[in-house]
């Protein structure tokens, strides 16, 4: 038989509605998860993590002043590339729609000094936390945040970003995949089975958004996944009949076969 690959069953599946805005998206680069860049980082002694140019102050929302409303958050998740241009954001959740807005708007006109990985710049998709308060302004701070957990305010008074697995209409599926390039042979260290862990999200479309690296034996496997996945298409996720984002981890496996 010849090279195959296989596509394991859905990994971890949670769920988010996200205020999204789709950017200029490439998929000849690969992102790495910047929690793991981080460790790598304090590892090696030879890498950096993303930067933030605010070249525009964050200011507090003009829709809430003089309202009752003095502070309030939104988590948004973004990705660099290795050029330092942002591809793509997701409002993950806020305490308020006007907090979600003066953060896209703020993220989306500041400039990015792209992190390095071994002394070459890389792309990573990051976790941030928008903090408000006191119509003072913001304050951004770079965090892997807990999407589930509603720190600091009543649920009722936040707009919920992530449902369960079980609270999803029905589990997405994979309604068209592309079948990646498979470079084994090409790899003297390939083995033969050779599995790459993608992380992303599969928004309220079924299209596949951020995806990122987390482990790979190779990374001329981790671009032919990359590649493959942003072909694919899911069934669009719903939670009560209404379009709901999630959050997905998938393996992609790549066989070294020999021809028969």
């Amino acid at each position: 038989m010849g090279d195959e690959f296989a596509l394991q069953s859905m990994l971890h599946i949670t769920a988010a509605r996200f205020v999204s805005m789709k950017l200029k998206f490439s998929s000849r680069f690969v992102l790495r998860l910047s929690g793991l860049f981080i460790l790598a980082g304090s590892v090696f002694g030879q890498s950096s993590p993303l930067r933030v140019q605010q070249t525009s102050e964050l200011e507090y929302p003009n829709a809430l002043a003089g309202s009752t409303i003095s502070e309030g958050w939104a988590h948004v998740v973004i990705s660099v590339d290795a050029e330092g241009v942002l591809t793509d954001l997701l409002v993950a959740n806020y305490t308020h729609e006007a907090f979600a807005k003066q953060a896209v708007k703020s993220l989306r006109e500041w400039k990015y000094i792209p992190a390095q990985e071994n002394g070459q710049p890389v792309g990573v998709r990051k976790a941030l936390t928008v903090n408000f308060k006191d119509s003072k302004g913001g304050l951004l701070i770079f965090s892997t945040f807990d999407m589930t957990i509603s720190s600091g305010f009543r649920r009722d008074t936040v707009v919920r970003s992530i449902v369960e697995p079980s609270e999803l209409d029905n589990r997405i599926k994979v309604v068209h995949a592309t079948t990646p390039v498979n470079p084994a042979k090409l790899i003297a260290s390939a083995t033969e089975r050779n599995v790459v862990m993608l992380d992303f999200f599969v928004d309220e479309k079924g299209e596949p958004r951020m995806p990122v690296v987390v482990s790979s034996p190779d990374d001329a496997f981790s671009q032919a996944a990359v590649d493959a996945l942003v072909q694919w298409r899911f069934s669009p996720p719903t939670r009560e009949g209404k379009p709901i984002a999630t959050h997905v981890k998938q393996e992609i496996i790549f066989s070294k076969k020999k021809d028969a």
